[in-house]
């Protein structure tokens, strides 16, 4: 985690310890090969709020 505070990531471990929380496969999707990257601008899905890059798949 970056641009956070120590206190935000306690908090973030906190709800992720709470019975039914999501898990990392919930908010995250497989990383995209970086000749994608334009078509996913031009098709952004709103329930991914980020995605992963990998620049050399």
């Amino acid at each position: 985690m970056h641009n956070y505070e120590p206190r935000h990531l306690q908090q973030a471990i906190d709800f992720l310890a709470l019975p039914g929380a999501p898990t990392f496969s919930d908010v995250m999707v497989p990383p995209v090969p970086l000749a994608e990257l334009p078509a996913l601008f031009e098709r952004a899905e709103p329930t991914i709020l980020r995605r992963t890059v990998a620049p050399s798949a």
